[in-house]
C-alpha cells in the first residue's frame, strides 16, 4: 500500500482517525486483515500489543520477512476467527468487509463485537463502488446492529 498515494492517504486517513480517538500505548490490538503488516507496525511503533490476523498465509511470511519483530501473526477468516472472546481494546479491520459475501456482513460485524472488549474501539473501513446506492448508509447501519458509532469519515 505505500507504494499506491491513494492507498497512503487512505492509511494516514485511519491513522488519524483512530489516535483521534485512542490513546494506543500498552491496549491490545488486533489487525485483521493485515497483509505485509503496514499498518500492525505502525500500531506496535505506536506502543500497543498487536496481533495481527489474515486469512492469507503468503502475506502472514512477507509479514514476517519484512519485520514481525513484537508482532503475534496468526492465520484466521473472518467472519469466524479463532481469537479470543472479548480480548481487545482495539479492533482495526480495513478493506475486509467488501471481501466477504453478503450473507456474511451481519456475522462480520457480530464477530467483530464478540472480540472486542466492551469499552473498547473498532476502526472499520470498506472501499465501497461509487455506483452502489446507498452503500455508505448500509455500511453504517450495519455496524450499528452491535457498535456505537462515535465518527463515520467519507472519502472520494
Amino acid at each position: 500500500p505505500l507504494r499506491n498515494c491513494m492507498q497512503q492517504e487512505r492509511l494516514e486517513r485511519t491513522w488519524n482517525l483512530l489516535t483521534k480517538h485512542v490513546a494506543l500505548g500498552g491496549k491490545h490490538v488486533t489487525d485483521i486483515g493485515c497483509g505485509a503488516g503496514v499498518f500492525s507496525r505502525r500500531l506496535r511503533d505506536a506502543g500497543a500489543h498487536v496481533e495481527a490476523v489474515d486469512i492469507a498465509e503468503n502475506a502472514l511470511k512477507r509479514f514476517k520477512k519484512i519485520d514481525a519483530n513484537n508482532i503475534q501473526l496468526t492465520h484466521s477468516a473472518m467472519p469466524g476467527t479463532t481469537l479470543s472472546d472479548h480480548a481487545y481494546d482495539v479492533i482495526v479491520c480495513t478493506e475486509l468487509i467488501a471481501e466477504l459475501a453478503p450473507d456474511d456482513y451481519r456475522l462480520f460485524f457480530a464477530e467483530l463485537a464478540r472480540l472486542i472488549k466492551p469499552d473498547g474501539y473498532l476502526i472499520c473501513s470498506s472501499e465501497i463502488d461509487i455506483d452502489s446506492v446507498g452503500g455508505v448508509e448500509r455500511l453504517n447501519e450495519l455496524a450499528q446492529t452491535e457498535f456505537d458509532i462515535l465518527e463515520s469519515v467519507k472519502s472520494y
